[in-house]
């Protein structure tokens, strides 16, 4: 499983030096973006898998930055786990790449855990066949106590 998350880790890189700027279309101030993600996510702490659906909601203050926060679901053999919350910084680095870094709180599941806190980052590449819809690989990883990595699929709607 470790092998297809850095399959596509190793995928996903060459795609970003290809990305080209092309003739800037006219961006509406203040859009929000909604995107659903599926991702594979591997910790080495667990030794295990993990399954996990991921939703961004994302204020873009212009085409190149906006905020939000991210709430994720997590999954081993069909249990439910930890789901962490995250406030992230997003940052259009061109028409076809997304980053995003932010604050990322771990929420114990059990009495008696403790959450913890670490750090969130992400890049996605977009393909945008409509301006309000995109969808690509995503990429990233959460440092934390319980370090993770992961590759997934996302969907974007804006609105």
């Amino acid at each position: 499983m470790r092998k297809i998350v850095l399959f596509l880790i190793m995928l996903s890189l060459p795609l970003t030096g290809f990305s080209q700027q092309e003739k800037k279309e006219e961006f509406e101030k203040g859009i929000w973006e909604f995107s659903p993600s599926i991702i594979y996510s591997y910790a080495p702490s667990l030794s295990e898998g993990l399954l996990k659906t991921e939703f961004h909601v994302t204020y873009w203050v212009n085409e190149e930055w906006g905020g939000g926060l991210s709430y994720t679901h997590k999954f081993i053999n069909s249990a439910e786990v930890n789901d962490d919350l995250a406030l992230i910084g997003s940052w259009n680095a061109n028409r076809f790449l997304t980053l995003h870094l932010g604050l990322n709180y771990t929420i114990p599941k059990k009495e008696g855990e403790n959450g913890f806190f670490g750090i969130y980052n992400e890049a996605e590449i977009n393909f945008r066949p409509k301006k309000w819809f995109s969808f690509g690989p995503v990429v990233g990883s959460v440092l934390s106590k319980r370090t993770e990595l992961y590759g997934g699929l996302h969907l974007a709607f804006e609105f």
